[in-house]
C-alpha cells in the first residue's frame, strides 16, 4: 500500500466532477463524485432499492473477497455520520441541502486507484458506505457516477483514512470549459506526489463551527475586475449563536453562493456594467442574473474576472470564463453566482484552472493558476 503513488483520474460529467475508483477483490470499477464538502465515501450497491439509475453495474459486495461490514463497536461508527442500528449494525442516513438523501451499511473493502504508471495501487480496509436506498439523487447526464468520494475533514473521509501515509495532503486541478462544453482529464494527487511551485499563494484553513467537515477560509474582500468592493472587515465572518456566515470551498456544487447582503452589491456592479453596454436582460429559472448575448460587442468587453481576497494577503483570481455560464445555442449568458442566506461558498466553476493543495495537518491551503487541461501525469 503506497497512497503517495495513487493518482486517480478526475473528469467532468455535466456539472459534476468524478473520480475513477475500483472497489473490492477483484476490483469493480465505478466513478464517484469528488466532494470536499462531505466526508463519508459511499456507492450504490447491488441490493439498492429505489436508487437512481447508473450506467455501470452497481458494486456487489458478494463478489468481493475482501468485503466486510463495519462492526457496530468500530471507532468510526459514531454520530453524526454513522450510528448503531437497532439490529446492531453500523449504518448511515445522509441528508443533503437539496433534499436528497442516502441510507446504507457502513462497510470495509479494498479500494483500487491508478498510479502515475496507470497500474493499480490497492488500499485495504477503506471504510465506505454501501448504499441500499436513496432519493432525489441526480449525478450528471451520462449517469456514470454511483456515489460520493468524500474528502472532508471528518474521520471517515478518504484523506482522513490515509492521512498518516500522505501527511494529510491532497491536491486537485479541475477543468471543464462550460462555454465550449469541452472536457479534459486531470488527477487527484496525494502526499509527496503533489507538484511544487514557488508561485503558490497561501492562506489559513480555519474551522467553521456549523460545518466542521468543510474547508473554511477567512475571506476579507472581493473585486469585480479592477473594482474593489471594499466590504467591511466582518462581512464574511462567522457570527451569532447559530454560526451563520463564513466562507468555504466546495467541489460538490458548480456555481458559487454569496451571502445576500454582499451579493446585492456585487450584482449591482454587474448590472451597471451591462447597462452601460446596453445589454438586454433575460430570465432563466436556475440563475438570478442573465442577459442575451450581444452580437456587436467583444467578449472581453462584456465579461470580467473576479478576485477573492483572503487573510494574509493572498488573492484568488478567477478568470472571466469561470465567472459566467454561456449558452451559445440559445444565445444567452448568466452570472455564475447565486445569493443565499449566511454562508459564502466557492463552487467548482470558480475553482477551475487553479491548482489547490490542502495541507490538512498544517492547516494551510495553497493555490496557484495552472492549465488544468494539460496532462499533469509527470
Amino acid at each position: 500500500m503506497q497512497p503517495n503513488l495513487i493518482r486517480p483520474p478526475v473528469a467532468a460529467d455535466g456539472d459534476f466532477f468524478m473520480v475513477l475508483v475500483g472497489i473490492g477483490t477483484p476490483s469493480q470499477g465505478t466513478y464517484l463524485h469528488l466532494d470536499i464538502g462531505s466526508s463519508l465515501i459511499w456507492t450504490q450497491c447491488a441490493n439498492c432499492r429505489k436508487c437512481f439509475p447508473q450506467k455501470f453495474p452497481k458494486y456487489d459486495s458478494k463478489k468481493s473477497r475482501s468485503y466486510t461490514k463495519v462492526p457496530a463497536n468500530h471507532f468510526l461508527c459514531r454520530p453524526p455520520g454513522l450510528h448503531r442500528s437497532s439490529g446492531n449494525e453500523c449504518v448511515y442516513n445522509l441528508s443533503y441541502t437539496d433534499g436528497s438523501w442516502a441510507r446504507g451499511i457502513a462497510s470495509l473493502d479494498t479500494f483500487n486507484f491508478l498510479n502515475r504508471d496507470k497500474t493499480p495501487e490497492s488500499i485495504p480496509n477503506v471504510m465506505f458506505g454501501c448504499t441500499t436506498e436513496s432519493r432525489f439523487m441526480a449525478f450528471g447526464p451520462d449517469r456514470e457516477i454511483s456515489g460520493i468520494l468524500g474528502m472532508g475533514k471528518s474521520n471517515d473521509s478518504l484523506i482522513s483514512q490515509i492521512k498518516i501515509q500522505v501527511g494529510g495532503r491532497f491536491s486537485y486541478c479541475l477543468f471543464f470549459n462550460a462555454w465550449t462544453r469541452t472536457n479534459a482529464t486531470s488527477f487527484l494527487r496525494f502526499g509527496t506526489d503533489i507538484p511544487g511551485s514557488q508561485n503558490f499563494q497561501r492562506t489559513r484553513l480555519v474551522p467553521h463551527p456549523a460545518h466542521p467537515e468543510s474547508y473554511a477560509l477567512n475571506l476579507r474582500d472581493i473585486s469585480i475586475g479592477d473594482h474593489r468592493m471594499n466590504f467591511p472587515a466582518n462581512t464574511f465572518a462567522v457570527t451569532g449563536n447559530d454560526s451563520r456566515g463564513g466562507f468555504i470551498l466546495d467541489t460538490g456544487t458548480l456555481v458559487s453562493y454569496i451571502d445576500r447582503n454582499p451579493y446585492s452589491q456585487i450584482r449591482r456592479v454587474f448590472v451597471e456594467r451591462f447597462n452601460r453596454l446596453r445589454l438586454q436582460q433575460s430570465r432563466h429559472n436556475k440563475f438570478d442574473l442573465c442577459y442575451t448575448m450581444p452580437r456587436n460587442v467583444r467578449a472581453q468587453d462584456v465579461f470580467t474576472p473576479m478576485t477573492y481576497h483572503f487573510e494574509g494577503g493572498s488573492n484568488l483570481w478567477v478568470a472571466s470564463e469561470n465567472v459566467f455560464l454561456v449558452n451559445r445555442i440559445k444565445n444567452f449568458f448568466c452570472l455564475g453566482l447565486k445569493p443565499q442566506d449566511g454562508m459564502t461558498v466557492l463552487g467548482a466553476l470558480q475553482q477551475q484552472n487553479t491548482r489547490f493543495i490542502y495541507d490538512v495537518h498544517g492547516g494551510v491551503l495553497s493555490f496557484a493558476r495552472e492549465n488544468c487541461a494539460a496532462n499533469d501525469n509527470i
